[in-house]
């Protein structure tokens, strides 16, 4: 009993420091990882192109494939796949997939051919078996709402596999970096789920890998053509300060974002912003702060403010103090005042030496 009483007790006195701002309440923040997913496809060394595909087996045709892209190269293809697995490792008898990078190879019907998967930004996968559609969505890493890229009609009947694929244009490699993979089906159920964190597995998930020569299906050996957790996605972002010293110093993920330090004091200046954005780091990066001139409110002047005026046809020109002004004016009035009441004393007699003699 007192044991409950001195819990509930330090809960209520946080409660109440924490509602004057007595005690600072923080947010567990979560910073991605430099892990990821390597999946490159390579020509044989004898020659020729090769397909690696990097899979999980379902039960049903349906599921949801989402996964952040941070690296690709120009060379080959990169895109999805899904199908019957007994005609897998064969291009030709593959069903359905889209490639896209130096051609476009696909048993899709879709509009945009152009289109090529980006670094930079989270794309999703819908694969529906039963409505026989393929839709495929991407959105900025860390933003919210998904753009629409296509919606083709699937050409399968039945699908058990889903995932990525990789084609090598013969010398050239096709290779991407990916990571936070998630599989799941139609309902949110998850069948995979990968940061490539630190300890983690390529096949975590049930994932499966094959590299294979894409015109026979042969397999090629391993190493030429593989999916690996690759680690080296972290750039130095240094904030300096305009003398050359190092505010801050970070290693941050690819796509990741700098925690900007506080800024120096400059006299007669304010901090504005810093010369770089923060945010999706791409490359080792340098930033310094932007100042601007502070903004001093006017001082009160005792001496009463001065206006300058100028004769146009002397040339001559003149200082007048705002308060002399209203002294000269007050001047002006006391004069007028007192002329006035002497005009009245003379005025007075004379208009009543007309009034006797009428």
């Amino acid at each position: 009993m007192k044991k409950r009483l001195a819990l509930f007790t330090i809960i209520v006195s946080f409660m109440i420091l924490s509602l004057f701002n007595l005690v600072s309440v923080k947010a567990i923040i979560s910073y991605d990882d430099n892990f990821g997913a390597y999946i490159v496809a390579s020509g044989p060394i004898e020659g020729g192109s090769g397909m690696t595909l990097y899979y999980t087996e379902i039960g049903d045709g349906n599921g949801i494939l989402t996964f952040d892209l941070l690296k690709s190269n120009d060379a080959g293809e990169f895109g999805i796949v899904c199908g019957d697995k007994s005609s897998i490792g064969i291009l030709s008898n593959m069903k359905d997939y889209a490639l896209f990078g130096e051609e476009y190879k696909s048993t899709l019907e879709i509009k945009n051919t152009d289109f090529t998967f980006v670094a930079g930004y989270t794309y999703q996968v819908i694969f529906s078996a039963k409505d026989k559609i393929i839709k495929l969505s991407s959105k900025k890493i860390g933003s919210d709402d998904y753009s629409l890229i296509f919606e083709a009609q699937s050409t399968y009947e039945k699908s058990n596999y889903l995932g990525f694929v990789a084609l090598s244009n013969n010398a050239k490699s096709s290779s991407v970096i990916i990571d936070n993979l998630s599989i799941t089906d139609l309902k949110g159920r998850e069948y995979v789920s990968n940061s490539f964190d630190d300890g983690a597995k390529i096949t975590e998930g049930n994932m499966k890998t094959l590299y294979v020569n894409p015109i026979t299906g042969d397999k090629l050996s391993a190493g030429v053509g593989n999916v690996f957790i690759h680690k080296d996605l972290l750039f130095t972002v240094r904030f300096m300060a305009e003398n050359g010293d190092i505010i801050s110093e970070q290693k941050v993920c690819s796509y990741g974002s700098a925690q900007a330090p506080e800024a120096p004091f400059k006299e007669g200046y304010v901090f504005d912003k810093w010369s770089e954005d923060t945010n999706s780091i791409t490359e080792n990066t340098v930033i310094y702060p932007i100042y601007k001139l502070e903004e001093k409110e006017p001082e009160d002047d005792p001496k009463g403010n001065e206006t300058v005026t100028k004769d146009e046809g002397t040339g001559t020109t003149s200082v007048i103090n705002s308060d002399d002004s209203k002294n000269s004016k007050g001047c002006k009035n006391a004069i007028s005042g007192t002329i006035l009441s002497l005009f009245s004393l003379l005025i007075m007699p004379i208009i009543a030496i007309k009034r006797r003699n009428e």
